[in-house]
């Protein structure tokens, strides 16, 4: 005979819920951890503290990355351009569109 796993009433046959209190006759994973909500679980847990910094640390590491690719790509971009910025002179945009 099966009973139920939060009041510790007696589980009908093939029931889904305790007819006492209401809880699932099988708990979810939410309620396995106890009911905790992901904030108490992150102070809690330390195995989930180490994913949520590899996370972040993750997170932080592709944010460089792409900073970095982008700021070469537009340094590429404009290399053509740099010297008639900082030397004064006029720059031909039509060559960069492809028109003679």
């Amino acid at each position: 005979m099966a009973y139920c796993w939060r009041c510790g009433a007696q589980l009908y046959e093939n029931s889904s819920f305790c007819h006492s209190c209401g809880a699932p006759a099988k708990p979810t994973s939410a309620t396995a951890t106890g009911g905790q909500t992901g904030l108490e679980r992150l102070k809690d847990d330390r195995a989930f503290q180490d994913h949520w910094a590899k996370r972040v640390i993750a997170y932080i590491i592709d944010v460089a990355i792409v900073s970095v690719a982008v700021f070469l790509l537009l340094l590429i971009v404009a290399l053509p351009a740099l010297p008639a910025v900082f030397l004064g002179q006029t720059f031909p945009f039509a060559w960069f569109w492809g028109s003679g």
